[in-house]
């Protein structure tokens, strides 16, 4: 420990030398500290370490020596308002911030208080006093608890942030400084610009023929993959006290579609359609209408002892076509046809019980995912969409519909079993404890109906079963940060977690 860190890494490379493996390796280093900086940037690290050559090992003991520097990404925003001060002597509380898609919408992303001068916020204040409108610039617009002003969005802030949060907003924001050399106008046009140089299949023009619709008679017919779909109701509300309308539900859709077909391609579909209102109890069908469209896809699938036609995921107008008739949801097979026989995964729904916390299930989560990680599969990890989490194990391919089914109860029992008194597998819902999290395996039978990734659940904020990463599990995790407002905006903010799996 006395040896300068010099001789200490040249120790250890000379007895590390061709033995380095996955698990046990050194280190990158470089002697040009702003070479490597630039590397961490361009390659999205969280930071690098700096360390002095000659400094000796000192545990336990913080030190200017040994120094974590991480990088903070920033990037500019447009100011779409403010909000009031608690203290009056500083005019503004914070401002709020917005970033224009190619649809030309300017979505919230958050505020700041953070980062302002005195002088800098008696200028600002001014500015956004002059720019005061009674509408918000924001679409959808925010649900605010503090006092607000809108401003229209011309002023353009430079802002340093340290992440994006589950629901697509930024994590500890500082405003740097406003650049006069920028308006919200230059963002818009860069924002379209990008959005026309990237080939959306067609999307903007459904998402756009649906707001025209919406916004006119309320419904019509559109084209979507050479399918036409008669769509109404578009303003009506897509749930009983739901603020989202048919026409917001049906383009979520099609914005999310590059992250949900993926998922559900060639996958036969369960679907709950609301007849008339969606206030009544869902009708389920297995069995695709008898007026299905030419173009929507339908293939005839072992189901039982009988065969039926069915709906078969994998392309837009199938998927449009079920929420144009009623569904909100959509709930995939474990299977892909033409092989129905084998599945691809096996779920574990952690369902809690009316007197346990979601904090709960968090914890009964993360025993899943030690218990299929133990077993040797991957895993993945994504909201109900209301009160439960859903764990999935990947299976090697060629497993059996019901080796599948003994997978998921061994895994589940074994939940139960490293989690005495959190969790339960007992079947009976009387006999279960009100504070447990019922590992539910059966989930995993062929048509059952589990929610897919990013579909949208029945309720009045239109939650969405949401892909997670799993050290976003947390006590402050809330299953109501994603719905379908929040969703594109944190795909954007953190990709498409489902992406990596055949799930």
């Amino acid at each position: 420990m006395p040896r300068p860190w010099s001789e200490r890494r040249a120790a250890l490379e000379r007895v590390l030398d061709g033995r380095e493996t996955d698990r046990v390796r050194l280190g990158a280093t470089a002697a040009d500290g702003g070479a490597m900086m630039e590397a961490a940037r361009r390659e999205q690290w969280e930071g690098v370490v700096a360390k002095r050559t000659g400094a000796r090992y000192q545990p336990g003991v913080r030190s200017r020596d040994w120094l974590k520097v991480k990088l903070a990404p920033q990037e500019e925003f447009v100011i779409g308002g403010w909000t009031n001060p608690t203290n009056p002597a500083r005019k503004l509380g914070a401002v709020l911030l917005g970033r224009y898609g190619g649809d030309g919408r300017l979505c919230y992303v958050g505020h700041t208080g953070k980062g302002f001068s005195e002088r800098v916020l008696r200028s600002l204040h001014a500015r956004l006093q002059s720019l005061e409108r009674e509408s918000s610039p924001f679409d959808p617009k925010p649900r605010l608890v503090q006092a607000h002003h809108w401003a229209d969005p011309v002023l353009v802030a430079e802002i340093r942030y340290s992440e994006w949060t589950a629901a697509g907003k930024l994590r500890d924001s500082t405003f740097l400084g406003l650049r006069d050399d920028r308006t919200g106008a230059d963002l818009l046009r860069d924002a379209r610009t990008a959005a026309e140089g990237a080939d959306d299949g067609g999307l903007g023009r459904i998402d756009a023929a649906l707001r025209e619709m919406e916004e006119g008679e309320g419904s019509g017919t559109i084209e979507v993959d050479g399918a036409m779909l008669d769509v109404a109701g578009l303003a009506r509300p897509a749930y009983p006290g739901s603020r989202f309308t048919r026409g917001d539900l049906l383009r979520y859709y099609v914005r999310m579609s590059p992250c949900i077909l993926p998922a559900m391609r060639d996958r036969p579909l369960a679907v709950a359609y609301f007849p008339g209102s969606p206030g009544k109890r869902p009708v389920y069908r297995q069995s695709a209408p008898p007026d299905t469209p030419a173009k929507v896809r339908v293939e005839t699938v072992q189901v039982g002892r009988e065969q039926k036609r069915m709906l078969v995921g994998g392309d837009l107008a199938t998927l449009l076509f079920t929420i144009a008739r009623g569904a909100i949801s959509h709930d995939p097979w474990h299977a892909r046809v033409p092989g129905v026989d084998e599945q691809d995964y096996a779920v574990l729904d952690l369902d809690p019980m009316p007197g346990a916390s979601f904090s709960r299930v968090v914890d009964v989560a993360r025993v899943a995912g030690e218990v299929v990680r133990d077993a040797g599969l991957q895993s993945r990890l994504k909201t109900s969409g209301r009160s439960g989490l859903h764990v999935y194990a990947l299976l090697p391919p060629g497993t059996t519909v019901r080796a599948a089914g003994a997978v998921a109860e061994r895994l589940a029992r074994e939940v139960a079993r490293r989690a005495p008194g959190l969790a339960t597998v007992e079947r009976s819902t009387t006999a279960r404890p009100r504070d447990a999290v019922y590992v539910d395996h059966l989930m995993s039978r062929r048509g059952a109906n589990v929610a897919g990734a990013y579909a949208v659940r029945a309720t009045p904020e239109l939650t969405v079963s949401a892909p997670l990463a799993w050290s976003e599990l947390s006590d402050a995790l809330d299953p109501l940060d994603f719905t379908i407002e929040t969703m594109p905006g944190r795909v954007r903010a953190v990709g498409d977690l489902w992406a990596p799996s055949s799930a």
